[in-house]
């Protein structure tokens, strides 16, 4: 069974970024709301769900990465869609492979690293 995990990124106002991983049973004592309750002055909230899957460099998948494939250098977003985390065309979420079909490389997040989205269309 795979560990249940989520990510909480803070965007400030000025670009600054904060993260913390938190798993469920930290989430279910409240560790995670009393972080975001100290760390969230004004800014972005986003919260991402590990997908189960580390990518070639045993670095951890969660929701919204942008990933490369290794075996034809396409470019691709970690989403979670009818149950299944997938690896989704950024331009059509109709799109998709199964995350654990290929070998990716995480290159970035939708949040962190918007820039690489727009390099993508």
């Amino acid at each position: 069974m795979r560990e249940i995990k989520f990510e909480y990124i803070v965007i400030g106002r000025c670009g600054n970024v904060i993260k913390e991983m938190f798993p469920l049973h930290d989430i279910q004592r409240g560790y995670a709301q009393k972080w975001l309750q100290v760390n969230t002055v004004r800014g972005e909230i986003h919260k991402r769900q590990y997908t189960g899957l580390k990518d070639t460099y045993d670095v951890e998948i969660y929701e919204g990465d942008i990933l490369q494939c290794c075996e034809d250098g396409l470019k691709w977003v970690a989403r979670f869609v009818n149950g299944s985390f997938v690896a989704c065309n950024p331009d059509d979420y109709l799109d998709f492979v199964m995350l654990d079909d290929y070998r990716f490389l995480v290159i970035g997040n939708k949040y962190e690293s918007p820039e690489l989205l727009e390099q993508l269309r």
